[in-house]
């Protein structure tokens, strides 16, 4: 069972979405097989795995341990919140990871809100793909820094939504 970690360099233009997933452990063989991109909602542009698309700078360190991944993890966020706090990077927004730059799973766990059976209800897979669901909750989690409860993530959707429902 192989876990990635995801890794960048960061400076003051990385964008808040790399920025908040640089250091993130994924357990490869869930990504792949539902927590990430997938063939169904993938646009043959995209990739799973970094590189994700053109000129992207994300890549994905391989260990065989969740422990190992989890330590580099430490490592690569310790060295940006660092930066940050010297003051030779300065990004537009707040990573939810900084206050705790070894906690990771912010992603996993986005996933899942965003893929429960109640959100789904509202927002089934022939109108709505698993990808605009999870790009809406990590939107969530980049504005407000925290994992949102299905209640707020389902109004935050309501108010922010970028695809147009056929259904109503």
């Amino acid at each position: 069972m192989p876990f990635g970690v995801f890794a960048q360099d960061v400076y003051d233009n990385t964008s808040a979405k790399n920025a908040e997933l640089v250091g993130e452990v994924v357990n490869m063989d869930e990504f792949l097989e539902d927590g990430g991109p997938s063939k169904s909602s993938c646009d043959g542009q995209t990739s799973a795995t970094p590189p994700r698309y053109a000129d992207d700078n994300m890549q994905l360190l391989y260990f065989d341990s969740e422990e190992r991944a989890a330590e580099i993890s430490g490592l690569i966020r310790n060295g940006i919140a660092s930066q940050i706090r010297s003051g030779s990077v300065t990004l537009g927004t707040n990573l939810a990871w900084l206050k705790n730059p070894g906690a990771t799973g912010l992603l996993a766990a986005v996933a899942l809100i965003a893929l429960s059976s109640v959100v789904r209800d509202k927002y089934p897979s022939d109108i709505v793909t698993d990808a605009q669901l999870i790009s809406a909750s990590e939107a969530f989690l980049q504005q407000e820094g925290r994992v949102p409860t299905i209640d707020e993530l389902l109004r935050w959707i309501e108010a922010n939504r970028d695809w147009q429902e056929t259904y109503d």
